[in-house]
């Protein structure tokens, strides 16, 4: 087995700590998080990534504390590996909120390649942004 198909399976639904104990259930417009943004305690990212062919627009910007960027950075090198080599065919990106905030409680990244049974592969990965009361 490749090296990175034994790293993928290592990491078979992960889940990362919340990073952060703020609760951002108040954030609930974009101009909200853009004043949290010009305060440093919320960075603007791409839901999915450019690589992944995620566009630069509102509809696929999320906001997060520091140090969620970094992870899904992170997540998204491992997962363009799989791609190269062919261990994976398809990713999505998806966000799971608390009410109406939208700040995302996490950050859900799914990939697999698919196949027939016993052939098939996935690897989810949810990165806990902050965890609602």
């Amino acid at each position: 087995m490749p090296p990175l198909a034994r790293l993928l399976l290592s990491t078979l639904l992960l889940t990362s700590p919340a990073v952060h104990a703020a609760n951002w259930s108040g954030v609930w417009m974009e101009s909200e998080a853009q004043e949290l943004v010009a305060k440093g305690q919320l960075f603007p990212i791409l839901l999915t990534p450019e690589e992944f062919g995620g566009q630069d627009s509102t509809y696929n910007t999320i906001y997060v504390p520091a140090g969620i960027a970094q992870q899904q950075r992170e997540v998204t090198q491992l997962l363009l590996g799989g791609v190269i080599q062919g261990n994976l065919d398809q990713v999505r990106f998806e966000t799971q909120r608390a009410g109406a905030s939208i700040v995302p409680v996490n950050i859900v990244i799914r990939a697999w390649r698919a196949g027939p049974p016993g052939k098939r592969f996935e690897y989810v990965r949810t990165i806990r942004v902050w965890q609602p009361d």
